[in-house]
């Protein structure tokens, strides 16, 4: 099997089994659609997002007061197993607490996570 980068549409693949001895497909160049873009259209503006990603900046501004994962995923528009893994991360890294309370797991933001998310966006 032989894989070939090709320049072409996003989602465009192409095939061939012409030959018996190899198979070669074609797929798109990952990040090749950042060539008709300017840099200025995809500068993130958003300091949190840039640090942590986007969903896990959306969890941590969403964590106001504790919260649930089913709550989160909600909010966040993902699955439970989703916003569990990545509080996963954000506990390693010290930003939020996780707590069984019952059935449910409830997140909190620690001090250094309260004080990520409220850093200046400027």
């Amino acid at each position: 099997m032989v894989l070939v980068p090709i320049v072409s549409g996003y989602g465009a693949s192409v095939f061939s089994f012409d030959r018996s001895d190899v198979v070669w497909f074609g797929y798109p160049v990952p990040g090749l659609n950042t060539l008709w873009t300017t840099r200025e259209t995809t500068v993130e503006k958003d300091r949190l997002k840039l640090v942590v990603g986007a969903l896990r900046a959306k969890i941590l501004r969403e964590l106001v007061s504790p919260r649930t994962m089913g709550s989160l995923a909600a909010a966040s528009d993902c699955t439970p197993a989703t916003v569990t893994y990545h509080c996963g991360h954000l506990q390693a890294a010290g930003l939020i607490t996780r707590e069984r309370l019952g059935q449910h797991v409830v997140a909190r933001r620690t001090a250094s996570g309260e004080a990520l998310v409220t850093l200046p966006s400027g």
